[in-house]
């Protein structure tokens, strides 16, 4: 049975429908769920926006319509004072930037993040289920195009110059080329079997994102079980993988070693506590023996390919850890300073939220191995509900073991939102 049989039939969805929805409420709703998750291409470090100019347009546009909506359920007492943890994680790190770091165009990104996880939350279950459709349809766009850029870089790589993004001091795009309506590339270039290979970024600010704006986007298409949907998941992954991007290569990795153990292991032991185990020995060893380790693996895998070469990322997230582990003692509350390095996700959370971010994070992180548990209770012998979770883990044990990869920001929040009510459904 797929999901959208679920959502249509099953009675384990209909308490999470609003109460006594209507045919007029649909549309709007639907409107909403949509701002929501062309948000999630806008926002941030995703840059199609900016290379046409209207990144903040479309961000007031957008807000408006999801705020809109918001009033008027509110109003409507549609909305129930649940306890949400990732809701109210949100609200203090909101709080957080205007009292302590003082940073107002933060908190005004929080703004919209906030309302946005609202929406999400509240929207009919056909208006959500139709959010998570659009936030796959896009990524797949992208994808398509990427690959496309692929080839024609395989064939042409004199042309990877004109598919970088070069920005003036004041944000404006001074390089616009045709090819970049493809995706942009880095313009690092490795060689593979012979051949000169471009690394590409589709339109993300680092292929390190690709993760959250692509691999995550494929889990749902997994999860939906239904053969578009599972296509277009195989694409998204496809691209994944030829943009060479090492936290791309470690995500899978982690999915990998997650699908094998979950046939031997509860889901919510496994969800919670592998994740957090790897940290710990990721943290022994960066105290005990410093980045030193890491450089001589990665010695060793750069003989399998120059793209392997992760030498500069490993220096920079042991760095990362150092200056947050100082921020557990000195700074409960939050960092009033903005933290430039990548730290794992539960250091960030300290960083921008103290000690009560992190509390709430892991409460969320609890609630939501709950649901995954629940989950493939039910959906155990469904291949494709299996490679979903595992793909989504991936990238949660990577953003929560080496680096947060915007997982506190409006995209992470969203993916993780969309994530946690698609699973209460079962």
């Amino acid at each position: 049975m797929t999901v959208s049989e679920n959502l249509n039939n099953s009675s384990s969805v209909n308490h999470i429908l609003l109460d006594k929805n209507t045919s007029k409420d649909i549309p709007f709703s639907v409107i909403a769920v949509a701002a929501c998750s062309i948000l999630f291409f806008v926002m941030g470090r995703f840059y199609f926006a900016d290379l046409f100019g209207i990144k903040r347009f479309l961000e007031i546009i957008l807000f408006l319509l999801i705020s809109t909506y918001t009033v008027t359920i509110f109003l409507a007492g549609k909305i129930r004072l649940n306890f949400n943890p990732l809701i109210i994680l949100t609200s203090l790190l909101w709080v957080n930037s205007i009292v302590i770091s003082m940073d107002y165009l933060r908190a005004a990104d929080l703004s919209l993040t906030v309302v946005a996880l609202i929406v999400i939350s509240f929207v009919p279950m056909r208006s959500f289920y139709l959010g998570i459709k659009l936030v796959i349809g896009i990524a797949t766009i992208f994808s398509v195009l990427a690959i496309i850029e692929w080839f024609i870089l395989l064939a042409f790589p004199q042309l990877s110059s004109y598919a970088q993004l070069l920005q003036s001091e004041n944000g404006l795009l001074v390089n616009f080329h045709p090819l970049m309506l493809l995706g942009l590339v880095t313009g690092e270039e490795y060689t593979l079997l012979g051949f000169q290979i471009t690394r590409l970024k589709s339109f993300a600010s680092e292929p390190s994102l690709l993760g959250i704006f692509f691999i995550i986007p494929a889990s749902f298409s997994f999860i939906l079980n239904e053969k578009f949907w599972s296509k277009c998941g195989l694409i998204i992954i496809l691209f994944c993988l030829i943009s060479l991007s090492g936290s791309v290569f470690l995500s899978l990795a982690f999915s990998i070693i997650y699908f094998i153990l979950s046939r031997f292991v509860r889901q919510k032991i496994l969800f919670f506590f592998l994740p957090i185990a790897l940290l710990a020995v990721f943290l022994v060893v960066i105290i005990t023996q410093g980045v030193e380790s890491f450089l001589n693996i990665n010695s060793t895998l750069v003989g399998y390919g120059d793209f392997l070469d992760k030498a500069s990322s490993f220096n920079t997230r042991s760095e990362g850890i150092i200056i947050a582990f100082e921020s557990l003692r000195s700074s409960p509350f939050g960092r009033a300073e903005a933290l430039d390095l990548p730290a794992p996700l539960f250091f960030s959370a300290i960083i921008k939220g103290g000690y009560l971010g992190l509390l709430l994070l892991l409460i969320f992180y609890f609630k939501l191995s709950s649901v995954v548990h629940s989950y493939t209770l039910k959906k155990s012998n469904t291949i494709s509900a299996r490679i979903g979770v595992a793909l989504f883990f991936g990238v949660l044990c990577n953003a929560i073991v080496f680096n947060d990869y915007a997982m506190l920001n409006f995209a992470g929040l969203v993916m993780l939102s969309y994530f946690y009510r698609l699973f209460s459904c079962f």
